[in-house]
Parts: structure tokens; sequence; C-alpha cells
């Protein structure tokens, strides 16, 4: 699941080539588990995705979005 627009922050805009690269990473610190819908903030991993969008002037984007896989410690 994507983070929504508002919980990430650009940390980098640059051109690599022919291609308009950002770089950007999930912001909250507290996240709602999907299962059990209590908060969470203890990480578990990490990992980076890499994301295609549309042309921008003509050239290709390429976004690499930073996200964290959290623990949730609630008993179900």
């Amino acid at each position: 699941m994507s983070p929504p627009l508002d919980g990430v922050r650009v940390e980098r805009v640059w051109s690599a080539g022919s291609v308009v690269r950002i770089a950007a990473r999930a912001r909250e610190l507290r996240v709602e588990c999907p299962d059990c819908g209590r908060e969470t903030a203890r990480v578990h991993s990490r990992y980076v995705r890499t994301l295609g969008d549309v042309a921008a002037g003509g050239r290709p984007v390429l976004i690499t979005l930073g996200v964290r896989r959290l623990f949730c410690d609630s008993e179900l």
C-alpha cells in the first residue's frame, strides 16, 4: 500500500542524463495497522520502491520512495 501524498517528503530532485529523478521517503512517525487499526511506530524493516511516472517536459521521471514496514503489537 502506498502512503498518502501528504505523508511523503521529497528529499532531492535531479537530472540524470535524459531522466528526471526524484528521491522521497515516507515521513510519518506513526501509522495505523491495516488489520487492527491501532497506531504503531516500531520499525520492522525498510525498503525502497522505484516508481515510474509520465514524462515531464518530454523526459521520463523515476521516483525512488523509501518506506518502512512496521510491527503491530496488538494481540488479535
